[in-house]
């Protein structure tokens, strides 16, 4: 199955840059057992003995990123922390309720299945590859989760998250 591997857990604070800061200014290096089947998700911790609120401002904190290459969680606090949002993405296993892809590229689609709809351009890259960006970033794009598409009150489909990005931009460089 799966083995644990010692890697840190690196608690940061809200900045512009969205980048780690200075243990002085409120970074923690903290030692953790990461394991690759941990009970949690981008926008819930459990199990790692920080729920709820801490820090100056009393504010959860939030797993943002699953840095597997280097072994390394980064958990960041406030729900409003840049790292928390994307407004590219890409998504494949693509399923089109009329059979072939809408020709309209404007849509609304949802990431979250309470969410309300979001407006949304869309591009196919390749048969089973598609771009989407959002006219606003989005809080919790999950690789692994779906994406639904509408126009109007018609469901059109819909496609699984691959990779997410903060701008178009880092979309277009990634791609």
């Amino acid at each position: 199955l799966f083995r644990s591997k010692p890697g840190p857990v690196v608690f940061t604070v809200a900045a512009a840059d969205a980048q780690p800061l200075a243990l002085a200014k409120g970074v923690i290096h903290q030692p953790h057992v990461l394991t690759h089947h941990l009970a949690f998700r981008r926008d819930h911790l459990t199990g790692l003995g920080i729920g709820g609120g801490h820090g100056e401002d009393n504010r959860p904190w939030f797993a943002a990123e699953k840095d597997l290459a280097n072994n390394r969680l980064i958990v960041v606090q406030g729900d409003d922390h840049p790292l928390l949002y994307h407004q590219a993405l890409t998504a494949r296993q693509l399923h089109w309720t009329a059979g072939t892809p809408p020709t309209q590229t404007r849509l609304k689609a949802k990431i979250r299945y309470r969410q309300t709809e979001q407006p949304c351009r869309i591009v196919q890259i390749a048969d089973d590859n598609l771009a989407v960006v959002f006219d606003q970033p989005q809080r919790a794009v999950t690789p692994g989760q779906s994406i639904v598409f509408y126009l109007k009150d018609e469901c059109l489909g819909g496609g699984v998250i691959e990779q997410r990005f903060a701008t178009e931009r880092e979309m277009e460089l990634a791609l």
